[in-house]
């Protein structure tokens, strides 16, 4: 009985002799396992973690009604996102804090292109302030995920795992940013159930932050036959008799589309970002909405007459496009339609665009030849300047005698311009400084007899020219006639 007892006594004790032993061997780091082996051994088991997400489903509720959110589930597995069940999917909010995902290239490309043509340093972080001047702005650094208000599935470890989303008959409403931010989203599927898309559902950055987004890998939307309310064609989508295209999927595998001539609207953001280099825009087309070219591939465009307005940041930052034509008929071009299109050499703005937003060809770094039809009366606005500011290799601007007003630093950093026309004998209206920041050996030609009624009416902007010099009526784009308020006819 003694024996068994010491022997009870001895085994606890020689387990605590080991235990210590081995916390002895760990504190003077004599564990068997090298430092080396450790990491392996938790990276492998980090990998399988990762694996074992991947694999198994995770369900999120997201329906749109408070009181009932379990009516509509999403289930993530083996990368496809499955949205389920009936009703609505509630809305999800925009994030101000994610950076575009083309922003290093769009920044890198202005960088090398300023690069020797301006006197003065211009880094990454400049530029991009730059490219969004105003209500915009491209945000520095890399994209930030987590965003509160975002879809539960575009914000956790899972996000980089989905690759297709199906959504299931039932489901009436896709939620506004539902898919934001998952950058291997390739193809989503629509159920005939679906009578309305939330604004943004496909597109990876919120509109008001950033011009430079759409799903990063997005190449298809199909959509059911019989859903009543969208169509799909090729992986495009559109309304139900598509007279409305609404989006062109951002990696869609073609150089060149061609949008059917049933299209009257080209919606907003509808090719943001997309990898064509060229789209032919039939007549039918009336109407183009904001940022809907926006950092695309673009290497050439023609805008029919049929379209009566050129909306906001339409071509922004398409660092390739090298040809532009605005046919007869465009009745106006806003603000940043053309901004940072790096590669355009040469613009002409038919006599039918009576206005020229602000910013319109801000940074256009390779504009050498702009030309300005006569029927075009303002260029910039007054909330918004800059129309031609920082072309840098523009030499020459010519005016025509139906332009009454210049906004605010319209040549702004032209530094090589060399000679300023003006054919309207009549001083325009201008604001605070257009002229701001161009090189002192600048010559301003104005119309014979003029040079005192501009020199009056422009005091504050005479200084900015090294010479002003009359130019023969024979040579000046109006006529001779006068009309009963003493100011001449345009032709």
């Amino acid at each position: 009985m003694k024996r068994r007892s010491s022997l009870l006594i001895a085994i606890p004790a020689a387990c605590i002799a080991i235990v210590l032993a081995l916390l002895a061997i760990d504190k003077w780091g004599w564990n068997s396992d090298s430092d080396k082996q450790t990491k392996e051994r938790e990276s492998e088991e980090s990998d399988s973690a990762a694996l074992w997400r991947k694999l198994s489903a995770k369900t999120w509720d997201c329906g749109g009604d408070k009181s009932n959110l379990w009516a509509v589930k999403a289930v993530l597995k083996k990368g496809t996102l499955s949205i389920s069940g009936s009703g609505n999917m509630r809305n999800f909010y925009e994030c101000r804090y994610l950076v575009c995902p083309k922003y290093e290239e769009v920044a890198a490309t202005l960088e090398r292109q300023l690069n020797g043509v301006y006197t003065r340093d211009v880094g990454v972080d400049e530029i991009a302030v730059k490219i969004d001047l105003g209500r915009k702005r491209i945000w520095r650094g890399r994209e930030m995920r987590g965003c509160e208000g975002w879809a539960p599935w575009s914000a956790g470890d899972f996000t980089d795992s989905i690759t297709n989303a199906v959504i299931k008959n039932g489901v009436t409403h896709i939620g506004e940013m539902a898919f934001v931010g998952l950058p291997e989203l390739k193809s989503v599927s629509i159920p005939a159930s679906v009578s309305s898309i939330g604004k943004n559902a496909f597109n990876t950055c919120s509109s008001r932050q950033v011009s430079d987004c759409g799903d990063y890998n997005l190449e298809s939307i199909d959509v059911a036959a019989n859903n009543a309310v969208y169509s799909s064609v090729d992986g495009v989508l559109f309304n139900k008799d598509k007279t409305a295209l609404i989006l062109y999927p951002r990696n869609k595998q073609q150089d060149a589309y061609t949008i059917p001539n049933s299209v009257t609207a080209v919606e907003e953001r509808a090719f943001i970002g997309a990898r064509l280099k060229s789209v032919t825009i039939p007549r039918s087309v009336t109407s183009i909405g904001k940022d809907a070219f926006a950092y695309s591939d673009l290497t050439s465009v023609i805008v029919p007459g049929s379209v009566t307005k050129i909306e906001e940041s339409v071509f922004r930052g398409c660092v390739g496009l090298a040809a532009a034509t605005i046919e007869d008929g465009v009745t106006s071009i806003g603000p940043f339609a053309f901004q940072a299109c790096t590669s355009l050499t040469s613009i002409k703005i038919p006599r039918s665009a009576a206005s020229v937003g602000g910013l319109a060809f801000n940074l256009c770094l390779g504009l050498t030849s702009v030309t300005i039809e006569n029927g075009v009366d303002s260029i910039g606005e007054t909330a918004l300047d800059g129309t031609f500011s920082e072309c840098a290799r523009l030499t020459s601007i010519t005016l025509p005698a139906s332009v009454t007003f210049i906004g605010s630093h319209t040549f702004y950093e032209c530094k090589k311009l060399t000679s300023v026309t003006i054919l309207n004998p009549v001083p325009i209206d201008i604001t605070k400084e257009p002229f701001y920041g161009i090189s002192p050996n600048v010559r301003l030609y104005v119309p014979k007899g003029s040079i005192s009624a501009y020199r009056r009416a422009w005091r504050n902007t005479w200084n900015n020219f090294e010479s002003v010099n009359e130019i023969a009526e024979k040579d000046a784009d109006y006529d001779k006639t006068k009309t009963s308020n003493g100011t001449l006819n345009k032709r």
